[in-house]
């Protein structure tokens, strides 16, 4: 009887393979032999050979300056970063300093404290 069971099982595990993940098998393992005509590969894109839309000048520009400014922004963060690690040695390194230091600022600013 148990024989009987193991070779249902592996009748049906047979026929599975042979429906299911052979053919699946054979469409994963398929090998492409087209390749791309040799033109497209020698294509290359030059700014001057490039013809562009009367606005596209402009736009070129734009981009430009906004990455120019966006790297304002990157520098400035990493002067406040330094900064910010300054001040964090200099309070652990002599707080009492660095606590009158931090007051006289915010004094000479106008803040009041309560």
């Amino acid at each position: 009887m148990i024989a009987l069971e193991w070779g249902a099982a592996g009748i049906t595990l047979y026929i599975f393979y042979r429906v299911v993940i052979k053919p699946f098998a054979r469409k994963m393992m398929a090998i492409k032999t087209e390749e791309p005509p040799e033109e497209a590969q020698r294509i290359t894109f030059e700014d001057d050979d490039l013809e562009l839309p009367d606005n596209s000048h402009e736009l070129r520009r734009r981009v430009e300056k906004s990455l120019e400014q966006s790297q304002g922004d990157l520098e400035e963060k990493l002067k406040r970063d330094v900064l910010i690690d300054r001040l964090r040695k200099m309070a652990e390194e002599k707080p009492k300093e660095t606590s009158e230091t931090i007051a006289t600022v915010v004094n000479e600013k106008g803040y009041k404290h309560q």
